[in-house]
């Protein structure tokens, strides 16, 4: 399905952007961010033009932002070519 919707768009070239985002929880199993905020901080891959969610990642708060970033664009990109 994003795959089709992709096919809509006209540029050439896409831009991912890569964001990870610290929301706050006090669930029993939220750990630590490195602001001090306890909760969890999920990676989201979106297409800058549109704003389609090309993947996104679970993780706590106190997991590098750039942990395993190569790894997620690979992720994204499937989606791209599905």
């Amino acid at each position: 399905m994003i795959a089709q919707l992709l096919t809509l768009n006209t540029e050439t070239n896409l831009t991912l952007d890569i964001d990870a985002t610290i929301i706050e929880a006090d669930k029993g199993d939220g750990t630590m961010s490195y602001k001090g905020i306890r909760g969890y901080q999920p990676l989201l891959g979106i297409v800058a033009s549109n704003g389609i969610v090309a993947g996104s990642q679970f993780r706590y708060a106190n997991e590098s932002p750039q942990a395993g970033l190569v790894d997620f664009i690979h992720q994204c990109e499937r989606v791209f070519s599905a």
